[in-house]
């Protein structure tokens, strides 16, 4: 994946797969291509080359608004739409106002591939343990792809994927990666535990 015709590709060789309802810590350094993955799942940019699948269906063969609708972002950064609330959680007007209610009580998606975009980055440890233990519980069942800014939140995960220049350096269980030293995720854990400290 390239962001414009003539510039260099940010995403270039991946090739990984990743189980339905299985849970998956991105990490990287800052430009490593993390939130470059997130946005060719839901092409915001097209792909320059290769196939991405979910459920073994090319997603560049389905509308747009079908493959949105099927997939869940929660950014980063906190967005509402000009409107009220009720068009921000259903903008198409296709659900009942109990659903609604429902979903504000409590946040359960199923059957949903879930990508989190660093949707902690901004909070202290003691909430960020909060909402990773909620994210946990709702999205049970569900694929969860989590761009990590702190690298503790993808401990729990299934698989950890260490990217770097937008390719994939490491892609193993954490525990795995962790008990190797020379490992790149090894090497992230000990860089961010020495600057704590």
């Amino acid at each position: 994946m390239r962001y414009r015709d003539n510039t260099p590709l940010v995403l270039d060789g991946l090739n990984l797969s990743i189980g339905s309802g299985q849970t998956v810590g991105i990490v990287g350094r800052t430009g490593s291509g993390k939130s470059s993955l997130g946005m060719a799942l839901f092409r915001l940019v097209e792909p320059a080359g290769g196939t991405i699948l979910i459920d073994e269906v090319d997603i560049c063969t389905v509308a747009l608004e079908d493959l949105r609708t099927k997939l869940t972002v929660i950014p980063q950064d906190p967005v509402l739409f000009v409107g009220t609330v009720r068009h921000n959680l259903d903008p198409f007007d296709s659900h009942a106002d109990e659903a609604l209610w429902q979903v504000l009580q409590r946040t359960y998606m199923r059957d949903t591939i879930i990508l989190l975009d660093e949707a902690t980055a901004s909070m202290d440890s003691k909430t960020d343990s909060l909402v990773q233990s909620t994210i946990k519980d709702a999205f049970k069942g569900c694929t969860v792809l989590t761009v990590a800014h702190r690298l503790n939140t993808v401990l729990n995960c299934d698989l950890v994927l260490v990217m770097e220049n937008g390719k994939v350096v490491e892609f193993d269980k954490p525990e795995v990666l962790a008990e190797k030293p020379e490992s790149a995720f090894a090497m992230l854990l000990a860089a961010e535990n020495k600057a704590l400290l």
